[in-house]
């Protein structure tokens, strides 16, 4: 009995010193970039709830759109994964009242309005500051999200890269990437370099070379940011393309 709970504590102390010099580093380094607090600035697309399921395919990183999944298959979402996706769409630029509409949509379907209203609604506009403090809150940066309170069994929230279990990690990679890339992504994961493995999804699955991005991708609003810009440039040069090809086309009639 006391070699095995001595084998238990060695097995803690050890994952202990995997894991503690990258969170060190992480939480020595805080995030001080870009704050995504929402504030659009000018020629921003206007978010809406009604364009967050084509946005989630598009542009959302893992741990967004498991949290989305969940929501929309459960109906529901527990404190840190509300407060997690929350202030990611409040990043986004999704305004309260869409946010609140969105929330009410889904939690709705299994509890009365009232009830939403009375439990879920003052949380959402504490995050936009217009309860308690009244102090808008910003989008949490990965570092943020990786030191946090892990998600018990029953949670959806906090990062896939660090908190999912190698074998899962890969069936939830598995539908959207090829295999090899599903394993260099874990690999990474198991390593600790969860900011070079949400990285190397971005890569894969908006089909860029490996460094094609030019930079790591340490806050989940950077991905979906950095994922718009990409699209617009491409829709652009498509655009551009067929418009050459008009005039040639005219040119030559």
């Amino acid at each position: 009995m006391y070699i095995q709970r001595a084998y238990k504590h060695l097995a803690i102390l050890e994952e202990e010193g995997r894991l503690l010099p990258r969170l060190s580093l992480l939480a020595n380094n805080a995030y001080s970039g870009k704050e995504y607090n929402g504030e659009t600035t000018d020629g921003q697309i206007i978010i809406t709830r009604h364009m967050i399921d084509k946005l989630v395919v598009r542009s959302f990183p893992p741990c967004m759109k498991q949290m989305h999944k969940h929501l929309r298959v459960n109906h529901h979402l527990k404190y840190g994964a509300r407060r997690q996706y929350g202030l990611f769409l409040k990043g986004i630029g999704l305004s309260l009242d869409e946010a609140m509409a969105m929330m009410r949509d889904e939690f709705t379907k299994k509890i009365p309005s009232d009830k939403f209203d009375k439990e879920y609604g003052y949380n959402i506009r504490y995050m936009y500051g217009k309860e308690g403090r009244r102090v808008p809150q910003t989008a949490m940066s990965c570092a943020g999200i990786i030191l946090r309170n892990p998600p018990s069994a029953v949670d959806c929230h906090g990062c896939p890269f660090r908190h999912c279990e190698t074998g899962l990690l890969k069936q939830k990679l598995a539908s959207e990437l090829k295999k090899d890339q599903v394993e260099k992504i874990t690999q990474f994961a198991e390593n600790n370099q969860y900011d070079k493995a949400c990285t190397r999804y971005f890569e894969f699955t908006h089909h860029l070379e490996e460094g094609g991005l030019g930079q790591l991708i340490t806050h989940p609003n950077q991905f979906f940011e950095e994922s718009q810009k990409i699209i617009a440039e491409r829709i652009a040069a498509k655009k551009a393309t067929q418009g050459g090809a008009e005039v040639e086309k005219m040119d030559t009639q």
